[in-house]
């Protein structure tokens, strides 16, 4: 077996401090990795990478719909990977592991009946609606 050990967190910031000022996020511009998005109670809600985590954070906190509401992004934590193929293994490990809320790529455990929480129904049931519009219009 493979053993895989999460790196500690290079930054940690409170998306509400960012969202009006996205230009003093504390993340490098241009820098890859991984990070991990919490809710207020500290429940890991999702898990990305990406090579410019800069741009795609800002992505996140400023267009998601989940962030728009009060129960939405509270946390971010991140960890730099400059390798690819590592960034790809840590957040496959990391999903697969911390099993995060929101993720439904890269999962490789066999889920449970899905438990509802009723904070998030109104969000994840608002994004399955777009979903459903694009793949129409798609068509």
């Amino acid at each position: 077996m493979i053993n895989i050990t999460i790196p500690a967190d290079d930054v940690v910031f409170l998306t509400k401090d960012f969202v009006e000022n996205f230009a003093k996020i504390p993340v490098e511009k241009g820098r890859g990795g991984v990070y991990k998005i919490y809710d207020k109670e500290g429940v890991l809600l999702y898990v990305g990478m990406s090579d410019n985590m800069y741009s795609r954070l800002r992505n996140h906190i400023t267009k998601s719909t989940v962030t728009r509401g009060n129960n939405g992004y509270y946390e971010v934590r991140c960890i730099y990977v400059d390798d690819g193929m590592e960034r790809d293994i840590y957040e496959t490990y990391i999903i697969n592991t911390l099993k995060p809320t929101l993720n439904r790529d890269k999962i490789y455990y066999e889920k449970k009946e899905s438990v509802k929480l009723p904070r998030y129904n109104a969000y994840i049931w608002r994004i399955n609606q777009l979903r459903k519009v694009r793949a129409n219009a798609i068509k």
